[in-house]
């Protein structure tokens, strides 16, 4: 339920913001159109005063204005409606964005959270065979501390390393470089970790 609220209140809030962007350009159009016939109404009663009243012939004047007057409103109103389409773009494409950095928060809590509480060991090797992130399971299986574990290349002479017959594994017959030489799963290797007190973590 609260994350339903919270869902509606910040659709609530975009649509406030956008809302408060475009007041702006609604309340300069609107103005537009009353100064455009504020001043046509008065032109108008200018020009029935010079012609009717004076006998002036003011009314082509008065024409000339209004053309004037059309024009400039029709690029007035062209640059509004330019405008606004940018501004419509730009808040579409912000709020998108806001939508995409949220999901991905939430994707990267998720998989943390996997991460941190799964019951296999897990550990991330850079490209260069350095560890850059371990679990807590792979703690509990190293019967090391996960800053150790992750201050250790993976094929550093520190790790013990032993093929299923107790001899040791070199290098190159391990998981992690198969895996990172061919890019695909490796499956089928065992390989036996020797735990700081002498007993053996067999990873498969």
């Amino acid at each position: 339920m609260k994350n339903g609220d919270k869902t509606k209140k910040q659709r609530i809030n975009e649509l406030a913001d956008m809302n408060a962007d475009n007041f702006y350009f609604r309340r300069l159009r609107r103005l537009k159109w009353y100064i455009l016939c504020l001043t046509a109404f008065c032109l108008a009663a200018v020009g029935a005063y010079y012609y009717f009243i004076r006998g002036v012939p003011f009314i082509e004047d008065v024409v000339d204005y209004l053309i004037g007057i059309v024009i400039a409103v029709v690029l007035i109103e062209i640059t509004f409606r330019v405008v606004a389409n940018l501004q419509s773009r730009l808040q579409r494409e912000i709020v998108e964005r806001k939508r995409a950095e949220e999901t991905l928060r939430k994707n990267e809590e998720r998989l943390r959270s996997l991460f941190e509480t799964m019951a296999e060991g897990v550990v991330l090797i850079a490209s260069d065979g350095q560890i850059v992130q371990a679990n807590p399971a792979a703690e509990r299986l190293l019967g090391l501390k996960r800053s150790e574990i992750e201050n250790r290349n993976y094929i550093s002479p520190e790790w013990e390393i032993l093929r299923p017959d107790g001899t040791p594994m070199p290098p190159e017959e391990m998981a992690g470089p198969h895996v990172m030489k061919e890019k695909r799963a490796v499956k089928d290797i065992v390989m036996g970790v020797k735990r700081p007190d002498g007993t053996i973590s067999w990873i498969n």
